[in-house]
């Protein structure tokens, strides 16, 4: 049974006998006739919508603005926002003030419910809130707002209560410490009436005041990831919802139930609730890393089963050394004994710097092997065993030559070293160039060292497996964050301290920071900020050992318990400090380092980290982060203050935090956007805020800094060269994060030769590879193949070091080798290696040099210069050895290329190709770079090539107009002269029936900085309709679709 309800005059006759009318009283025809008009209107601009008839929308409404003697609008639409103070505007600002909207999880364009509150409080003059329940957590969120309320004086009133005890005393008092902010508890008089309202009022002049109200509390949970709806309610003529609020709001704050918040009636609370005890709800999932508790039978997580099996495919290829990168807390000691118990070894050697590892080794690998009759036995100080199959030493006691010769050479199958970037040191080496086991396996959550040493030649540069630190976080494997971006003291501008080299000179940048009035401002910020926990364990990062000094001496001013923890200090004496901080009962709360705890120091208690000196690396970045994500009972989230202010490399953080986790292609475009959009790609339960000043100062910087240019390649090259210790090989820069992507110095200079050269690194046999045109140019044809997304010419290339001609057979079978596949496998990629041969081997009309000859139908050799120039220059055959070599490293650290390999698929989903790649892989007969339309064609495959922004010089009739509509469809404009019923529209539409494969290539722009972008590959297309001609409006469906955070990052691009 179904209910309509219409609006008719009283005149007008009802030829439905089942219908009821009521007379509609006259204080009410403003509502009823807005309501019906809106009704009419709106079923008529949607109907124009439909049809993509955006201009005859706006003369529809113009005809009724006409009638109301009121001017027309003009089209394209822009919605302006205005304010009447000296207060900046918002960053972001999408939403219209007299929108309504749904604000809850699993909408795709759904920002969280802080965002929301966020930008209503911007806007708003003042604010009233009423929740049930009130959390530190989110509270904590919220401050970067609400210090831009205080400063601009906005009144904020909330009333909350004390129900079921949940609200924490902790967060009144937070609230309380706010100039502007006024805090009333409601108790019911009724002791049976609950007070569950979740209500968020802001007013503004001009009727455009608003309300969002729901199911969300103040906590971190409900404001950000929680399953919370929640409705936002803008003030309009047709309903008056949102002054019944704010009326009932006014009565109930002015009631006798509301009662004034002090820290006497504070006090009284949490005395009550220590009284009261606490009731932890039922967990079914708890993931833990690394437990302290006993498992019956212990299995692979989801992060070490691919490990697992990349180490496995390492051994199959021949190869002996690994190391595997992981953050602390998630798992890499469960993982080094799953990867023993696969790999079937019978004597294993543990290797660690302390005590403690070892005897935590141990239990891990009791566990594991529980089920199994394996003996262990310890090599450390007094105890010697040295029979046991699982030895577990210190490498204090194992690396004296003394100890080393009562083993055999050969005694180990497997030896696992612990905090492997210790590893360059001379104890350690002892060890490694002792023992020749037939695996070892280094395993670190910090491979990029600041001291030179290079830790991945070590291993051969295998890299096995790496647990980005996103991924540790999605599979709740460490603890969450909020990260808080804000501007350091006023007193400190970074544009004032000299730089040397990019870097600021580290005296004078000490001068600049050891102020009083910064640590004035550093406490006040942990103040207004907090931590989780009962009582704050902090670590504090400075600038060098004085700074550090210095900030021990400050805290201590302000009667803070501190310490400075530096190389001055022995290692025992340093264990002792960290013992300290994490004892409830000693009163010590911080520790200021400088790089000491950058890497390898485990404190699982800390909730409070200070980064007090510019953050210039990525990888330093992330090293600090992850000091504080092991995951402890103590706390909820580990707070994160960065003191940024004006700094030159301001956007280091957000670069990370956007999830550009290197300085390898930096997109200005997308760091800004994630900056506005508070990060919205964090794993759930971490969050990242910016206050305003920081905000906008990284935003002009991204409009400003040239990251592509000569200087930024420069720098970023000079500081892996500082990292490392050494001019970085070929290896170096496809290994490392920090470096600069090959391609890209390609682009800028033709070859790494070229800008190891002007760095004057280039050793004797690289400049005389320079200096002769025939090899320069092979070198240069040999480097423009990066980014690598094919290896077979890689292998091409080395089976003609070793043979004398090759067939596609034979690379083939260099495939299989290379990538251990077995004879099982079916492989589909013949044709690209025939079409590889016959490119290489046919004459250039440019000066690139023809590589191959043809010896046969079916066999090729290097051609006669190449050979000349092998003959003649022995450096060449060595630098086309390391080529390869890596090369072939950068197609393995590509994901899933053994399925494409083996499968039938031209690309790898979402990785990035240029033109001349896509018609390599697609077999395409045209000549390499020829390909300049937006629609071209290899054979059954179409590529459609998307520029999200298009460039201004561009006629109107090639701008089209390209997004995606959600996750699953793509909303594509052909070109301007396309009919529905022509070729190119009617292969559209019947592209499955006659076999032709569509394929999705976008990218953000032609250009940034004057280099040329990639493409990244979206997958194949489905039509599913086709609208209009000249041009075609089509939707197309995706045969991969797409995760909520690229359908966000892309969305926002287009």
């Amino acid at each position: 049974m179904s209910y309509y309800e219409t609006l008719r005059s009283s005149t007008e006759t009802n030829s439905q006998s089942d219908t009821t009318s009521v007379s509609v009283p006259a204080h009410d025809y403003t509502t009823e006739l807005l309501t019906h008009l809106n009704q009419v209107l709106y079923q008529s601009l949607d109907h124009l919508q439909k049809q993509d008839k955006p201009d005859q929308m706006v003369e529809t409404v113009n005809e009724w603005l006409l009638h109301l003697n009121q001017p027309p609008i003009d089209s394209p639409l822009h919605r302006e926002l205005t304010t009447s103070t000296t207060h900046a505007l918002p960053t972001q600002y999408k939403n219209s003030l007299r929108a309504w909207e749904l604000i809850a999880p699993g909408q795709l364009e759904q920002k969280q419910l802080l965002h929301h509150i966020n930008q209503e409080l911007w806007t708003a003059s003042a604010a009233d809130w009423m929740v049930s329940f009130t959390r530190h957590s989110g509270i904590q969120t919220l401050v970067p707002a609400l210090k831009e309320a205080e400063a601009q004086n906005k009144p904020i009133r909330i009333l909350t209560s004390f129900y079921m005890n949940i609200t924490e005393a902790k967060a009144i008092r937070h609230l309380m410490e706010f100039s502007n902010i006024e805090v009333k508890i409601y108790e019911p008089i009724k002791k049976n009436h609950a007070f569950h309202p979740k209500a968020y009022l802001f007013s503004r002049p001009d009727q455009l005041d608003s309300a969002i109200v729901g199911s969300s509390n103040l906590s971190k949970s409900a404001l950000t990831h929680g399953m919370e709806w929640n409705i936002r309610i803008p003030s309009t003529p047709v309903t008056t919802l949102v002054t019944q609020a704010k009326n009932l709001f006014e009565q109930l704050w002015n009631s006798h139930e509301a009662t004034i918040c002090t820290e006497e009636l504070l006090v009284q609370y949490e005395q009550y609730q220590q009284e009261t005890p606490s009731i932890r709800s039922f967990s079914i999932r708890d993931t833990v890393a690394e437990p302290a508790v006993d498992y019956t039978v212990i299995e692979p997580n989801l992060m070490q089963i691919p490990a697992l099996e990349e180490l496995n495919r390492l051994r199959e290829r021949k190869e002996k050394k690994a190391m595997v990168i992981a953050a602390t807390g998630t798992g890499k000691t469960y993982l080094a004994a799953f990867d023993v118990r696969q790999a079937q070894a019978k004597k294993v050697l543990f290797v660690a710097h302390r005590g403690k590892l070892l005897s935590q080794a141990e239990h891990t690998f009791r566990q594991v092997f529980a089920n199994e009759s394996y003996t262990f036995g310890r090599y450390s100080g007094s105890q010697q065993i040295q029979d046991a199959q699982f030895t577990f030493a210190t490498v204090q006691t194992l690396s004296k030559e003394v100890h080393l010769n009562q083993f055999l050479q050969d005694t180990f199958d497997y030896i696992i070293i612990d905090e492997f970037h210790h590893a360059s040191s001379a104890s350690y080496q002892n060890i490694l160039n002792y023992f020749t086991p037939k695996f070892f396996l280094g395993v670190t959550a910090t491979p990029e060292r600041m001291d030179g040493q290079n830790i991945f030649q070590l291993v051969d540069y295998n890299v096995a497996y790496e647990v980005r630190l996103y991924d540790a976080l999605a599979q709740d494997l460490l603890s969450p964050f909020h990260y808080f971006g804000i501007q350091d003291d006023e007193s400190i501008d970074y544009s004032l301290i000299p730089q040397q080299n990019g870097f600021y000179v580290e005296q004078d940048l000490v001068v600049a920071l050891e102020r009083s009035t910064r640590t004035d401002y550093i406490v006040e910020m942990i103040r207004k900020f907090g931590f989780s926990g009962n009582q704050a364990v902090g670590l504090g990062f400075c600038v060098n050992i004085n700074h550090a000094e210095f900030m021990e001496q400050e805290f201590k001013r302000h009667q803070i318990e501190a310490m400075a923890v530096t190389s001055k200090q022995s290692e025992e004496e340093r264990e002792e400090a960290i013992r300290r901080l994490e004892d409830d009962q000693d009163p010590l709360q911080y520790i200021f380092t400088v790089d000491l705890f950058n890497e390898g120091v485990d404190i699982p208690k800390v909730n409070l980290m200070l980064f007090l000196r510019p953050t210039e690396s990525p990888t330093i970045f992330i090293q600090q982060l992850g000091r504080g994500l092991r995951k402890h009972s103590s706390k909820e989230f580990v707070t994160i203050l960065d003191f940024i202010g004006n700094s030159q490399k301001a956007f280091v953080a957000p670069l990370v935090l956007s999830g550009q986790q290197s300085f390898h292609s930096i997109d200005r475009y997308k760091i800004a956007t994630a900056v506005k959009q508070h990060f919205p790609i964090l794993p759930e339960g971490s969050l990242a805020i910016l206050d305003s000043i920081t905000e906008r100062f990284i935003i002009e910087q991204m409009k400003k800094i040239e990251f592509s240019a000569s200087k930024q390649l420069r720098e970023s090259y000079q500081r892996l060269t500082r990292m490392i210790g050494n001019p970085p090989s070929l290896n170096d820069l496809v290994t490392h994060k920090d470096a600069p992507a090959i391609e890209s110095i390609v682009q800028q200079w033709r070859s790494t030769l070229r800008l190891k050269q002007l760095e004057k690194h280039a050793t004797d046999e690289e400049l005389r590879l320079l200096l002769d045109d025939t090899t320069r140019k092979i070198v240069e044809q040999l480097e423009g193949l990066f980014p690598i997304r094919e290896p077979f010419s890689l292998l091409i290339l080395k089976h003609l070091l070793h043979h004398p001609s090759a067939s596609v057979q034979d690379i083939e079978q260099e495939v299989f080798k290379e990538f251990a596949l077995s004879t099982n496998h079916s492989f589909s990629k013949r044709p690209i290696i025939h079409h590889l041969f016959k490119r290489w081997s046919t004459a250039f009309k440019n000066d690139r040099i023809q590589l191959l000859d043809a010896v046969s139908e079916e066999r090729y050799r290097f051609s006669n210069t190449v050979v000349q120039a092998l003959q003649q220059s022995t450096e060449l055959r060595s630098y086309m050895m390391h080529f390869i070599q890596a090369g072939l490293l950068a197609f393995h650290q590509l994901p899933d290329r053994i399925n494409w390999l083996i499968e039938d698929q031209a690309f790898l989903l979402h990785q990035t190709y240029n033109r001349s790649v896509i018609q390599r892989l697609l077999c395409s007969p045209s000549q390499e770079g020829s390909w300049r339309e937006g629609v071209a064609q290899a054979g059954d495959d179409y590529i459609l090539f998307v520029n999200l922004h298009k460039d201004e010089a561009i006629d109107e009739q090639l701008k089209y107009n390209d997004y995606f509509l959600d996750q699953y469809r793509f909303h594509w404009q052909s070109q301007s002269n396309a009919t529905a019923t022509g070729k190119a529209g009617t292969l559209y539409q019947n592209h499955e029936s006659e076999g032709i494969r569509i394929h999705l290539f976008m990218r953000k722009a032609d250009k940034e900085q004057g280099k040329t972008l990639p493409f990244t590959y979206f997958g194949q297309l489905k039509h599913l309709q086709s609208t209009g001609s000249k041009p075609i409006s089509v939707t197309w469906s995706l045969h991969s679709p797409l995760s909520i955070e690229l359908f966000k990052e892309w969305q926002t691009l287009s």
